[in-house]
């Protein structure tokens, strides 16, 4: 009959399992140094879980390594998808339409329904109203606008994600006004 013994992180394994000790002390270091990284890296700014694991794994850290990393910050709440999510977006509203956000926080990671509720909950809901905030901020209180500054501000606004029948109704308002 096996043994078992318990770490002070919670892991259990066998005290006889037949893995040599210098193994097991060589993985246990392991996934310290990958805790301990995954610290710094939330300590310099909040990521996503799949920036975190992506870092770890090219930082040098087993897969088992960076998992348990990942594990143990999560189960502090140090690492929350959600949360992410939502202080994304309460960041960018301002700056962004909700398609660039939505491919922002996709391409980190965020499942579809974690990124639809922080748009919803936290996201400006007038892309004309944000679009115009962007114009006057980059070009000045609203005047008639040449062909060229027209396509410049066009460009602009739709490297920002917004959808171009939008943005001709944007900057038509903006160029009246």
């Amino acid at each position: 009959m096996r043994e078992w013994t318990q770490s002070r992180h919670g892991d259990r394994h066998p005290e006889s399992s037949g893995v040599p000790d210098e193994c097991r002390a060589g993985k246990e270091d392991e996934n310290k140094k990958a805790v301990r990284k995954a610290m710094q890296l939330l300590l310099i700014r909040n990521r996503s879980e799949q920036e975190l694991r992506g870092r770890l794994l090219t930082g040098g850290f087993s897969e088992a390594a960076a998992e348990h990393a990942i594990d143990y910050v999560k189960s502090f709440g140090y690492l929350n998808d959600r949360r992410y999510a939502e202080s994304y977006v309460m960041e960018n509203c301002r700056k962004k339409s909700r398609r660039a956000m939505q491919l922002q926080l996709s391409g980190k990671g965020i499942s579809p329904e974690i990124i639809s509720r922080a748009i919803e909950e936290f996201g400006q809901a007038d892309a004309g109203g944000i679009m115009k905030e962007l114009l006057e901020k980059r070009y000045g209180e609203a005047h008639l606008m040449e062909e060229p500054e027209k396509r410049r501000a066009f460009a602009f606004l739709a490297r920002k994600g917004f959808s171009a029948g939008e943005i001709l109704h944007s900057i038509n308002e903006y160029a009246k006004a």
